[in-house]
């Protein structure tokens, strides 16, 4: 068998190597799936019926499918490493830490200033921003007539305003 072998790759290991090629772009890649296919020969010959065909219908065949096998692992592995590279860059939609902290710091500004509102209107600016009540539930719940809510809640607002213009403008340095 080893010299039919020798005979089968020296008529038809360019043709197997070019089609590989073809298929894969890549030489060294179709070297290797072309070696494989010749070893597997080698170790199996019962895998080759000559009832069903010639010898190089039946290698190219071979080297065809094996090489349409690597494209399908090569594509699998680049699947992967996009989603390893995706899991590793930083989220797009994540606010910068800068910007956290700055947030934070404002926050705590704005919440110190409500703190420092009259007690009637900084009641009514927490059940509107912090429990998410309507102005007619905070007067349902209050007793006080809705143009009475409305109006604290906007004064309240007008101040927190001032407070945090020039609360931003203490934190410029010229």
């Amino acid at each position: 068998m080893s010299t039919q072998l020798l005979a089968l790759y020296s008529e038809h290991a360019d043709t197997a190597r070019a089609l590989a090629c073809r298929l894969l772009y890549d030489p060294s890649e179709a070297e290797d799936v072309v070696q494989d296919v010749f070893l597997t020969l080698w170790r199996r010959p019962e895998c080759f019926d000559p009832q069903r065909g010639t010898g190089k219908a039946w290698l190219l065949t071979v080297v065809r499918n094996r090489s349409l096998d690597h494209l399908r692992r090569r594509c699998h592995r680049s699947r992967e490493d996009v989603s390893a590279l995706a899991e590793r860059l930083p989220d797009p939609h994540s606010e910068d830490v800068l910007d956290e902290l700055t947030s934070a710091a404002r926050a705590e500004v704005l919440w110190h200033l409500v703190d420092g509102l009259p007690a009637c209107q900084a009641d009514l600016i927490r059940r509107a921003f912090v429990s998410g009540q309507t102005h007619q539930e905070i007067a349902d719940a209050t007793g006080l007539p809705l143009g009475t809510v409305k109006s604290r809640i906007r004064l309240g607002l007008e101040k927190l305003r001032a407070g945090m213009r020039s609360a931003t403008l203490a934190d410029v340095a010229c």
